[in-house]
């Protein structure tokens, strides 16, 4: 019989993820039961909250580019693994997939003009991902990697030919036009996305390119900009933070910008900590600075090294337990998967992927107690996933019974829909507003959790009059 079912959560996100906990309980039934119905077994209760509020994937479209329609397959995946975060890596040194109204020559920096995200599809996969309780934080990286503004403002370009690698960057002292240029830049896009948070980057930039030589020839820009000790990186860097806090911002950078320059950031900048986590977290914490964790999980990397190191679901599930058992909720905001691209296309992303993902999701949600097994859940949920459409790498010899009665009904089935009302859906805003004209998505998605209740906008319970069957 049918039974009555009640479901609580203080957002629509904690809602989302209550709807995919019991999608997951559903059992396909063979043909000998009830012929293929579906069944939900529920106990008299669930109560489910994550343990971190950041749980996170980063795509990068720079190295190769991402249709929309490979962006919104990966939104699905993430919402099934109740991943709340898409870290969007979206320029670097190969390509600038973007077209500016300010910079008329940026899109000459993409692959190709069929290569180009507009800010209509921008606007899209910000929406897209918010009806799937995903935040999207894009990622703007100044002033390393940027070798690709060499096809945008060639006059603006410096090379150090001491430098074996990355020697060749966007050089934002060249004058005031370039400065101004990025700052122009960011002011464009940073609003298309609604998160509080915009990651600019700050790694990798050489110390080999910071010499006397860049020194004597930038000199009247210091002088004009009170550039002091040389300090031009840390320069760029506090003015890009402080732009953010000017739009209402909140600024990420990569571990170098607090461990290798002397940059003085305001308390609110998050680092993100790639390189290892000692290190940034003695560094985060001499300067009360929040914490991102992506250190060792990088999808990108094959199975098992050359060295012989494994890269499983279960490696990548158990390998930052020390480091998160010793993390505090008010410092640390949770990680990130890492799916940089060199090496992985629309062809192989999301085998890189899942389930090695789901191990890191598992972990920022449950708990940070390495010892738990859970391999019969990530094999079940690799199982229904494939059923639900996704390429999944597969974890050892098997059978998935799922396959065998595929309803066209689940399958399709991608999550809740259309969670806010359309009030406006003119091109020209590309986004719904309310009465007040805020945007109601901005509002549901993020206002909760800039809030001091200590509520979890993720957080959901479950509960049914008797244990018993939901037909």
């Amino acid at each position: 019989g049918l039974w009555a079912l009640e479901v609580r959560a203080p957002t629509c996100f904690g809602l989302v993820h209550a709807l995919e906990t019991l999608h997951q309980l559903l059992d396909m039934l063979g043909p000998e039961s009830t012929f293929g119905r579906r069944q939900l077994i529920l106990p008299s209760s669930i109560d489910d909250r994550p343990a971190f509020k950041w749980r996170g994937v980063l795509l990068d479209t720079a190295r190769h580019f991402f249709p929309v329609s490979e962006i919104e397959r990966m939104l699905n995946i993430m919402s099934w693994n109740k991943l709340s975060v898409l870290h969007w890596h979206i320029m670097d040194e190969q390509s600038i997939p973007l077209r500016s109204d300010v910079i008329p020559t940026l899109h000459h920096a993409a692959y190709s003009p069929h290569a180009i995200y507009s800010k209509q599809d921008i606007r899209h996969i910000v929406r897209y991902a918010a009806e799937r309780a995903i935040r999207v934080v894009p990622e703007f990286d100044f002033p390393g990697h940027t070798l690709s503004w060499k096809k945008v403002v060639p006059e603006s370009m410096w090379t150090e030919p001491s430098c074996p690698k990355k020697g060749t960057f966007l050089d934002f002292a060249h004058d005031d036009k370039t400065f101004e240029m990025i700052q122009s830049f960011l002011r464009e896009f940073v609003p298309l996305f609604e998160d509080q948070f915009v990651h600019l980057g700050g790694d990798e930039l050489k110390k080999c390119i910071m010499n006397s030589k860049y020194y004597t020839a930038h000199s009247q820009f210091a002088s004009r900009h009170s550039i002091e000790n040389n300090h031009f990186v840390e320069f760029l860097l506090e003015s890009n933070a402080q732009l953010m806090s000017e739009l209402g911002r909140t600024a990420i950078f990569w571990d170098e910008a607090l461990m290798e320059y002397s940059a003085d950031f305001s308390k609110d900048v998050v680092i993100d900590a790639w390189r290892g986590w000692k290190g940034a977290t003695t560094a985060a914490k001499r300067s009360k600075h929040r914490m991102i964790l992506s250190a060792r999980w990088y999808l990108d990397w094959d199975e098992k090294t050359g060295e012989g190191e494994q890269n499983t679901w279960k490696t990548f599930y158990e390998v930052n337990d020390d480091f998160l058992a010793q993390s505090s909720p008010d410092t640390m905001l949770g990680g990130e998967a890492s799916l940089w691209s060199e090496r992985i296309s629309s062809s192989t992303i999301e085998v890189k992927a899942w389930p090695r993902a789901t191990g890191i999701a598992e972990k920022l949600w449950s708990s940070t107690d390495g010892k738990r097994t859970i391999e019969s859940r990530v094999d079940r949920w690799t199982c229904l996933a494939v059923q639900r459409g996704a390429r999944c790498e597969s974890l050892h010899p098997g059978y998935c019974e799922l396959l065998e009665d595929c309803s066209a009904e689940l399958n399709e089935w991608d999550g809740p829909q259309n969670l806010v009302e359309d009030t406006n859906q003119g091109e020209e805003e590309g986004r719904n507003q309310d009465e007040g004209g805020k945007d109601p998505t901005r509002a549901l998605v993020y206002e909760e959790e800039r809030t001091d209740s200590g509520k979890d906008p993720s957080a959901h319970s479950m509960s049914a009059k008797d244990e018993g069957t939901i037909g």
